[in-house]
């Protein structure tokens, strides 16, 4: 998955949305995209679940050390946003402890004159300091997206953005069949309320071309 939207990101044609997570394009390179990659639909002009802990377990690159998942790991993990906000924050912490623990250890052990061991505390105590603080900015970063998925959409209000729309030149009939889909499903209805006129426009075109 992260290969993948590495590769659409790189292509011509193709915009990053940091804030909303999301690889943007224009109806006729969606068109182009899709028509060569059906999958690919998936990624474009929607919101990446999960986008940021995927980077941390990827290192950016590749899952190393105790990113590293193996198939029996998975089973076990959380499902659903919120447990798998608390996942990533409590596993990070243990890391983080576990690293912080073993750093200390090991300046701790060994032969040497009195200096050397001093300077091996005082770099073992700098270290922990720093995993620390990386500990707590995860914890941030989890708690973050457990708020974004907390609360009812105001279904209310997502049809009044919708209809608004009407003043782009889209028919009502339309408008009234992306709402439907919206309101089926939840954290597509989330991003398009997150998302600025222009962004609302792109994915209703994408939109409206599957149902073509």
């Amino acid at each position: 998955m992260w290969s993948t939207i590495q590769t659409i990101r790189k292509k011509s044609g193709f915009g990053w949305d940091d804030n909303l997570k999301m690889i943007t394009c224009d109806p006729k390179t969606y068109q182009e995209e899709v028509m060569a990659h059906r999958k690919h639909a998936e990624f474009l002009n929607k919101k990446i679940d999960m986008y940021d802990e995927l980077a941390i377990v990827v290192g950016k690159d590749t899952a190393t050390g105790g990113f590293s998942k193996s198939y029996v790991d998975l089973e076990h993990e959380p499902h659903n946003a919120d447990e798998s906000a608390e996942y990533v924050a409590d596993n990070v912490e243990e890391d983080v402890v576990e690293k912080g623990k073993n750093t200390v250890e090991s300046s701790t052990t060994g032969s040497g004159i009195s200096k050397s061991r001093k300077r091996k505390h005082s770099v073992s105590n700098a270290d922990e300091s720093v995993l620390t603080d990386l500990s707590d900015q995860l914890k941030e970063i989890a708690v973050a997206l457990k708020e974004i998925n907390r609360g009812p959409v105001d279904y209310t209000a997502l049809y009044n953005e919708v209809m608004t729309m009407m003043a782009d030149g889209y028919s009502e009939d339309m408008l009234a069949t992306a709402f439907d889909h919206l309101c089926e499903n939840e954290k597509t209805a989330r991003g398009f309320l997150a998302k600025n006129a222009r962004l609302r426009k792109l994915w209703l075109d994408s939109f409206l071309f599957t149902q073509l």
